[in-house]
């Protein structure tokens, strides 16, 4: 399959049939013991092979290399292991922290994180995501479509470098940039 070609359902089928066995073992591997009480392995497997047929048909994936489709597969997997829990990817990840000072209690993941005002911490919930998107809408088009790309689609940056035509390097340094002018109009907290 060439870099840049929609693939075809079936073509999606015996790519994922190619990394069966990876993809299986991530999955397995992401799923914790409170995600098992409500479903299992295959289960997850299957439904993340039905949803990435789906979605390829739907014109939402474009093949790049073998890496970037075996990303773009157990991010869907991960978006239904969330769904699963009955969360969606905007709540923030709880991490539990064993240590001799800690009870072990979850604590969200963004407090372990270096102090100061970043996007992530300021969106929370529905509203949150709405005033998100409303100052992504205030940059100029390619940052915009930059960070809808790489920060919401979640796409891998070589698929991202590829829809924007240029290099990797230059993605990082877009987005950095419109993460940058992002903080700026985003309001307090």
């Amino acid at each position: 399959m060439s870099e840049g070609i929609l693939p075809a359902a079936n073509s999606v089928e015996q790519l994922i049939k190619q990394h069966e066995r990876l993809i299986r073992r991530s999955i397995r591997r992401r799923s914790g013991h409170a995600l098992l009480k409500r479903t299992t392995v295959e289960d997850l497997y299957q439904d993340t092979v039905a949803a990435a047929i789906e979605s390829a048909r739907q014109g939402n994936f474009t093949f790049i290399d073998h890496g970037s489709f075996v990303n773009w597969v157990l991010t869907i997997a991960r978006r239904l292991m969330l769904q699963t829990m009955g969360r969606t990817a905007n709540e923030p990840n709880l991490m539990r922290i064993r240590g001799p000072r800690s009870s072990g209690i979850g604590v969200p993941e963004s407090s372990l994180r270096s102090p100061g005002r970043t996007p992530s911490s300021v969106v929370r919930g529905r509203e949150g995501k709405a005033i998100l998107m409303a100052a992504i809408r205030t940059l100029p088009e390619r940052y915009q479509d930059v960070l809808m790309l790489y920060k919401i689609e979640q796409r891998p940056l070589a698929e991202v470098a590829a829809k924007m035509g240029c290099s990797r390097g230059a993605v990082c340094m877009m987005i950095g940039r419109a993460m940058k002018l992002l903080r700026q109009r985003l309001p307090e907290p």
